[in-house]
């Protein structure tokens, strides 16, 4: 934190690496080595890919990519046919956070929204191996506030209109356009 204020600005790397050493402290050395280097190789992958628009850093339930682009910093850029509706970590740049602004009404939860990409046309994309891991031990603010059940006050008509549109938007569209995203070093 002192080097990045020396500079007079906080750059990304030295916020992580504050953010890794508190929250894994308790970890020992190697372990803040490896989360801190991984999450900088992220950081590096991320930041020179232009186009990019959300990327997924963190999926609880091993949604399977439709299509992959081998990046050179080792990981892989992809994306779903099934989109993860988890909002445990992302990359959202300010392109995409003007499109998902275009709304006129927001009424499904962000994660859930999310799998209506399409709609906006978002460039949903993730990052695998994924840099963020889900920790169970920590329970959901989501679960903690409904007691693990979701309130359904939708009509028949409702769930039924729901459960056809996402339907089509797993069947006929992909989350996102790998080839809207240029990455130097990009292979195959």
């Amino acid at each position: 934190r002192m080097l990045a204020k020396r500079h007079g600005r906080r750059t990304a790397g030295a916020i992580m690496v504050v953010a890794l050493a508190s929250r894994f402290w308790r970890l020992g050395c190697p372990k803040i080595y490896h989360e801190v280097a991984t999450r900088l190789k992220m950081l590096e992958a991320i930041s020179a890919m232009e186009g990019v628009e959300y990327i997924k850093l963190a999926d609880n339930q091993q949604c399977p990519p439709a299509q992959t682009r081998p990046l050179a910093s080792g990981f892989t850029l992809v994306n779903y046919r099934r989109i993860p509706n988890c909002a445990i970590a992302y990359v959202l740049t300010k392109r995409g956070t003007e499109k998902l602004l275009r709304r006129k009404m927001i009424y499904r939860p962000v994660d859930i929204d999310m799998q209506f990409a399409r709609e906006i046309d978002l460039n949903l994309l993730g990052l695998l191996p994924y840099p963020i891991t889900h920790d169970p031990q920590f329970d959901s603010d989501i679960t903690k506030v409904n007691g693990g059940f979701h309130s359904n006050h939708s009509t028949l008509f409702s769930n039924i209109n729901y459960r056809l549109r996402i339907w089509w938007h797993r069947h006929v569209y992909l989350s996102g356009d790998l080839d809207r995203i240029n990455t130097p070093g990009q292979q195959g």
